[in-house]
């Protein structure tokens, strides 16, 4: 069965000296689930944070067994190495191009239109954790209480003809 993840002997270390991860190896197969269990401090964190490429390897590997749609069976066009382009490739890569973005500027129409509190009253109803939409109503609503202070201060300046030695373009850019 092909892999889906192979990670070879990664190690990695925060600081140079006590290592986070030392030397792990595993493989996780496609279409397998996989849960990672340790204590505190075992590098359960450190391995995701690899996984999701938000880090890198100081040493070892980790090799993604991605599908990449031009290598699709077919009629050969090309050959690089391992990889061999097909026009039936291609035309899959280019459909899945076309439909994602369609669906990326439809969705983007739809969100663009939609009030801020609409959307996040459709998170609630999507499940998403209280706290998170919580938060996110907080940060919407401060958002607006700033640029209001911003604006009375702006204005407190050109009345009493005082200056703010050098507002940025992005406070400017807020008022406006």
């Amino acid at each position: 069965m092909q892999s889906i993840i192979e990670v070879e002997n990664l190690s990695y270390s925060y600081d140079g000296r006590i290592k986070a991860l030392k030397n792990i190896s595993f493989q996780i197969p496609r279409g397998s689930k996989t849960i990672v269990l340790g204590p505190n401090g075992a590098g359960k964190t450190t391995l995701m944070l690899h996984l999701n490429v938000l880090i890198f390897p100081k040493e070892g590997k980790l090799i993604y067994g991605l599908f990449i749609p031009f290598t699709y069976e077919g009629r050969e066009i090309w050959t690089m190495g391992p990889l061999t382009a097909s026009l039936e490739g291609i035309y899959y890569a280019l459909t899945i191009s076309l439909r994602s973005n369609s669906i990326m500027i439809t969705v983007i129409a739809l969100l663009s239109t939609s009030e801020i509190k609409n959307l996040l009253q459709a998170l609630n109803y999507f499940k998403l954790p209280k706290k998170l939409i919580l938060l996110a109503f907080f940060f919407y609503r401060y958002i607006f209480v700033l640029k209001k202070e911003l604006t009375k201060l702006l204005r407190a300046q050109k009345l009493g003809d005082f200056r703010i030695n050098q507002l940025s373009k992005l406070t400017q850019a807020m008022v406006i």
